[in-house]
């Protein structure tokens, strides 16, 4: 919560120009398609409302692929005390569909994104063993993690080829 509100959506407004962001709200979750009832079946770290405000969060991406429009969403949600019950005044706020948003988190479509980034998740090099996982220029290392943890605009600013006013 404190690394979006305080670290990620600031410089992405100050140096929207030159990142790019790639969320992938799943975090130590764990997944499990079962063939047999063809279920998707979550258990997430801190219990069944983070996976629902992974859901919630997983849908406004894929309904909302601006990214300043889905982290403008993913903000506000994560700037309140219970994230995952903060999508509706949160959509109200930025004029976004929650009915569109609540569908896909409470259907097969929002489980099947939850999946999707369940997998994604699974794929990271090296494995994801803290949250957030912070990958800069598609590289995750100890030093990257700690520095943009406290101080993001500087490792995207040094990250970055060329000059940037506002580094």
């Amino acid at each position: 919560m404190r690394f979006i509100t305080s670290q990620l959506y600031p410089v992405y407004r100050d140096l929207k120009d030159i990142i790019s962001v790639h969320l992938i709200p799943f975090g130590k979750a764990r997944a499990l398609f079962d063939e047999n009832s063809q279920k998707y079946e979550f258990q997430c770290h801190h219990g069944p409302r983070e996976c629902y405000g992974n859901t919630v969060q997983g849908c406004a991406i894929s309904l909302y692929p601006d990214t300043e429009t889905h982290l403008n969403f993913i903000n506000c949600m994560e700037s309140y005390p219970r994230p995952s019950e903060s999508g509706p005044k949160c959509a109200r706020r930025l004029s976004l569909d929650w009915k569109s948003i609540s569908k896909c988190a409470d259907g097969e479509a929002g489980k099947q994104i939850l999946y999707k980034n369940s997998e994604l998740t699974k794929e990271l090099q090296p494995s994801l063993n803290f949250v957030p996982w912070i990958n800069v220029n598609k590289v995750h290392s100890d030093s990257i993690q700690r520095r943009a943890l406290r101080d993001l605009k500087s490792v995207v600013c040094d990250a970055h080829e060329g000059r940037h006013p506002k580094c």
